[in-house]
């Protein structure tokens, strides 16, 4: 019957985006038992990590009786089977934001005005130490509260869902940048969208969209309203057609930014759209409002094409 294999368990799901202690990322590939494995009702997470010579295997094991299984697809030295403690799962927006941007009723870190010697301190020219002062940190920190800021950062962090506090957390933003999280779900990006309607610059990149979870009627219309720059850098897309899906519900859009993403199909496309064809079966036509709204502005421009596609990488 071979190895069991499941799309979730408990709260792992296949294309999710998980680090490990050390901070490393990884994509689920895979939840199931592992040919390899001694007890064979086991369950294992298959990951690919980012850091392709952090793994053991290509996303295969060999069974007791020699047979190699094929779990799940990667490149050689990507891929490793892990228990589930052994990895985390991201954390809501929210949750990350609150985190980075300290609360004005959060312990101060200094007392009276000096740091913590352990923390921070000078040695003087006869050799003793002495701690450092902090003026002002509540000064500095009034001026941090995130719900007052127009423009966040958090990057590298742990945001893999929108959550129901991102408009509490956050609701003066326009410009939010989540490089390097663990965004994967268009569906929570979609939800994350919704909450914060005046968003006008969102930065993505890095984040490992699973496109299996892009809805076919694209992104919510409400979450893309005022979207006018949107950086998707990296973020494994794999198909021009997808592009063209997303573009179709971001009526405000005048940049888009694509660098590193293998559109295997984009020069099919536009050989196909040069010599008088669509463009391809599988691009929808826009909406009716999204027509419109492409009517009265500018064409969407496409940054950083050069490097996009493997095939695309030469100049």
């Amino acid at each position: 019957a071979g190895p069991a294999r499941v799309t979730r368990m408990a709260d792992f799901t296949v294309g999710e985006r998980v680090r490990d202690e050390d901070g490393h990322a990884a994509t689920v590939r895979y939840i199931g038992s592992v040919a390899s494995a001694k007890d064979q009702k086991a369950v294992y997470i298959g990951v690919e990590w980012d850091d392709v010579t952090r793994g053991k295997h290509n996303g295969s094991a060999v069974g007791s009786d020699g047979v190699l299984v094929r779990h799940f697809v990667c490149a050689d030295g990507a891929g490793s089977f892990l228990k589930p403690k052994k990895i985390k799962r991201g954390d809501t927006y929210g949750a990350v934001v609150r985190r980075r941007y300290v609360e004005m009723e959060a312990e101060t870190i200094s007392k009276d005005n000096k740091l913590d010697m352990d923390v921070a301190s000078v040695r003087t020219w006869s050799g003793r130490e002495l701690p450092i002062e902090f003026h002002g940190e509540m000064k500095i920190r009034s001026m941090q509260q995130v719900q007052d800021q127009e423009k966040v950062t958090v990057r590298d962090e742990m945001i893999a869902f929108a959550g129901d506090d991102a408009a509490e957390a956050t609701p003066k933003i326009n410009f939010l940048d989540v490089q390097g999280n663990l965004m994967w779900d268009w569906a929570q990006l979609s939800a994350l969208g919704d909450q914060l309607p005046n968003l006008e610059v969102l930065r993505m990149n890095g984040n490992r969209m699973y496109m299996p979870t892009l809805p076919p009627q694209g992104l919510s219309p409400s979450a893309t309203m005022k979207l006018r720059m949107l950086v998707l850098n990296s973020c494994g897309l794999n198909s021009w057609a997808q592009v063209a899906l997303l573009e179709r519900t971001l009526p405000c859009l005048d940049t888009l930014s694509l660098a590193f993403n293998d559109l295997e199909d984009l020069e099919l496309i536009l050989e196909a759209q040069a010599n008088g064809g669509a463009g391809g079966a599988d691009v929808p036509p826009p909406t009716p409002a999204a027509a419109a709204a492409a009517a009265a502005r500018r064409t969407v421009v496409v940054v950083a094409v050069v490097g996009i596609g493997r095939r695309l990488d030469r100049k």
